[in-house]
């Protein structure tokens, strides 16, 4: 994409888009009310608004490697997701978190490779300690995966909901039925979203 290209694009957003929701961004002027989070990978073939066929203020973002969150006990060592996290719960009531992976992920393929391949990338190996083990699959219903590396892209989605899990407040407004978290898996060419159940594992849903 050239310079040219981007404003042109910039412009059609202007002249497009926006012009057509003028009367949602003239609401959007002083605050927001999001009814979700999003935790989503940062891969650039996947775009949340698509996909969940949003408009401005519905969907509060939150996109790092892997659709990661770090776990309670970690969270002083990664504050920039944390805080995202924590304004979206305890500021916007947020009233849905989801967290979704897909098909094909660079983040969870390197984490069943050696580590020594990203020796040059070390903040990104610090980055991936975050996600599970392979060996970790036991503990799920995961059946159906088609091979190892779908198996761990459904692990990890599972483990991060588990960190999320582990804030207590987050746990609390779970139980009190203020809050859901979902586990979505999303598949990129055939445009195919699932969702994980205890009961069903990862089942085809649509939106």
């Amino acid at each position: 994409m050239n310079e040219e290209s981007i404003k042109e694009r910039v412009d059609n957003f202007q002249k497009g888009f926006h012009e057509t929701h003028r009367e949602i961004y003239e609401t959007l002027h002083d605050n927001q009310n999001p009814h979700t989070l999003f935790i989503g990978c940062s891969d650039s073939r996947i775009l949340p608004d698509q996909i969940l066929q949003s408009v401005p203020g519905e969907v509060f973002m939150l996109r790092n490697v892997g659709n990661m969150m770090p776990p309670f006990e970690k969270r002083q060592d990664y504050p920039s997701p944390v805080s995202s996290m924590e304004y979206a719960v305890k500021v916007l009531k947020v009233e849905k978190i989801i967290i979704k992976g897909h098909n094909d992920c660079g983040g969870c393929a390197t984490m069943m490779m050696d580590p020594e391949i990203l020796k040059d990338l070390p903040q990104t190996l610090r980055w991936l300690e975050l996600g599970p083990k392979l060996e970790d699959a036991h503990r799920y219903n995961l059946k159906g995966a088609k091979s190892e590396a779908q198996t761990m892209e459904w692990l990890n989605i599972l483990h991060q909901m588990e960190h999320l899990r582990s804030y207590p407040w987050i746990a609390e407004l779970e139980q009190q039925g203020k809050l859901e978290i979902l586990g979505w898996y999303y598949h990129i060419a055939k445009g195919e979203l699932f969702q994980y159940s205890q009961e069903k594992g990862f089942f085809p849903i649509s939106i």
